[in-house]
This record gives structure tokens, C-alpha cells and sequence, in this order.
């Protein structure tokens, strides 16, 4: 019993995440800075953020293998089943483009400036 409890007692010492929860939310203090870094509630896991969709990720998301979205097989590395939807700003005159969008110019009236 007594190699039981020091096995316990050393296992929790290693143990390097807070995780706390309240009204059903799990919240997971990654750096133990009293600033939760993780959450897991009924609707999802959020990173960075509570959760408004089941995955939900707020900053920059490191993948290094295939990802499959909507399915779960694929020759690629990106793998997507389904439709994909664009941003797309049209452009008939001189323009400032507005950060990550598809952009389409249509030239027939006169040259554009973008």
C-alpha cells in the first residue's frame, strides 16, 4: 500500500497543467498562470477561446500531417469533401484590396489601378 500512495503521490508532482471546471466547462491552465489556455463544454473544445463551434481555435494552428475535412481518406495533403467558400471582392475602377480575398478585375470599360 505504501509503494501505491508513493507512486500516486510522485505522479501527481509531474503533473503539468491546471484543469479546473465550473457550470460544466472544463478549463485546462496549461502554463499554471491562473489564464486558461484550453476549454471543453458541451459545445466543443476551444483553444485560446471558449468554444462556439466543436473545434475552436484562436491564433495560428500548427498541422503536420494530412487533414481531412469532411471525410476521413484522401490522397493529399489537404483533403476537403464538400464545397469551399471564398471572400471575393470585384473591381471595376481604382481600388485598395482589402486584405485575403479572391480578387476579380473586370476591365472591359477601362484599365484599373489596384
Amino acid at each position: 500500500m505504501k509503494f501505491f500512495l508513493l507512486i500516486l503521490f510522485t505522479s501527481t508532482l509531474t503533473l503539468s497543467a491546471d484543469v479546473r471546471s465550473a457550470n460544466g466547462t472544463i478549463k485546462f491552465d496549461v502554463n499554471s498562470d491562473s489564464a486558461e489556455e484550453m476549454f471543453l463544454n458541451s459545445t466543443g473544445l476551444g483553444v485560446g477561446v471558449s468554444p462556439s463551434t466543436k473545434l475552436h481555435v484562436n491564433g495560428n494552428a500548427l498541422i503536420t500531417g494530412p487533414l481531412f475535412i469532411g471525410g476521413s481518406s484522401g490522397s493529399d495533403d489537404l483533403n476537403i469533401r464538400g464545397t469551399i467558400g471564398y471572400q471575393v471582392q470585384t473591381v471595376n475602377a481604382n481600388a485598395t484590396l482589402s486584405g485575403n480575398t479572391t480578387v476579380l478585375v473586370d476591365t472591359s470599360s477601362d484599365n484599373v489601378i489596384l
